[in-house]
């Protein structure tokens, strides 16, 4: 478990924090192209305002990022 001590958790915030900001701009660009593809309306997906989905993408994106900075480590890439 030495691989973890040697993690730059900051950076892996940072970089979860990337992952989620980059969706979100590309969801906002694309949305309107996704809702006519799936036939949903903008009331469909304002009666669906659970933050559970927005918490999911941050948290993915922060564990993928922990798994990269380990397999990183391990590789001696970093």
């Amino acid at each position: 478990m030495d691989e973890w001590s040697s993690v730059e958790y900051l950076g892996v915030f940072l970089s979860g924090a990337a992952a989620f900001a980059f969706g979100a701009v590309w969801y906002g660009l694309l949305g309107e192209r996704w809702m006519k593809a799936v036939g949903r309306t903008k009331e469909d997906i304002a009666a669906d305002s659970s933050p559970l989905p927005f918490v999911i993408a941050f948290t993915s994106g922060v564990l993928a990022a922990a798994v990269l900075a380990v397999l990183m480590r391990l590789a001696g890439l970093a």
